[in-house]
């Protein structure tokens, strides 16, 4: 019998963040992230992909040097609009359609369909993916579906999903707690106000605060340890309550 990949979760369990204007900027990039205005050139011309989306397709640690930085170059896949007004989230649609991660109801408004197609991939400087541009960002599930279809496509064998979350859960958490300390550190500061220099900074020192893989007692490589992810956790979430405490509601 034939493999079967796991279904597809509805839009609102999909996805963490979707908008026409951008998703905040204080999140950290991620596989599957989505981002419009990115010329892919050397890919064939799609009649509907004038939006000119694409989809971060590279591995989370791959996408990162080993200091946490975004390479200069990163790998994308082309999104196309599949439907311009129905939102095709019926999970056995999608089950022998493994060529693509199903994007329903990509803007959150309720309309349309888009596809991220593994068979275009491209190569493009991380610079063409500035954070405003960035549209949508797959949930933590969402993500461990993508992974499912992008192995079920090169091998035709469909992991259980648990062992990509096994793969991935200090990957997540230490994207999780980048996002922790970017928040704090501006939390004084009107949403509107936050500026794209302001949170590099605060990545660049939560990156720093966690260390280097190559730095065999870092906190980085502690999360990595599922015996020892909790106590760095732990560490990681009273540092940034020492470096950023909470505004008094006294």
């Amino acid at each position: 019998m034939p493999e079967s990949l796991d279904p597809l979760l509805p839009p609102g369990l999909l996805y963490d963040h979707r908008s026409s204007r951008h998703v905040p900027l204080g999140l950290p990039y991620h596989q599957g992230d989505v981002f419009t205005g990115v010329d892919l050139a050397g890919l064939p011309d799609a009649s509907n992909a004038e939006e000119q989306l694409a989809m971060l397709f590279m591995h989370p640690c791959t996408m990162r040097d080993a200091g946490g930085a975004l390479r200069k170059f990163v790998t994308v896949v082309r999104v196309t609009r599949q439907s311009a007004t129905k939102v095709l989230a019926d999970p056995a649609q999608w089950q022998r359609n493994y060529k693509v991660m199903p994007l329903p109801d990509l803007y959150d408004t309720g309309r349309g369909t888009h596809v991220a197609d593994f068979m275009q991939i491209s190569t493009v400087a991380s610079a063409a993916l500035p954070r405003i541009h960035r549209v949508a960002q797959l949930s933590a599930d969402g993500r461990l579906l993508m992974q499912q279809r992008i192995v079920f496509h090169l091998t035709r064998h469909a992991p259980l999903l648990r062992l990509f979350e096994q793969a991935v859960a200090h990957i997540e958490a230490e994207a999780q707690y980048q996002a922790d300390w970017v928040e704090a550190g501006t939390a004084r500061t009107p949403i509107a106000d936050v500026t794209l220099a302001q949170v590099e900074a605060l990545e660049h020192e939560a990156q720093e605060y966690l260390g280097t893989s190559r730095d065999t007692d870092s906190l980085r490589n502690q999360l990595a340890v599922e015996s020892s992810r909790a106590a760095a956790t732990r560490t990681v979430q009273l540092e940034i309550a020492r470096r950023y405490p909470r505004p008094s509601t006294l």
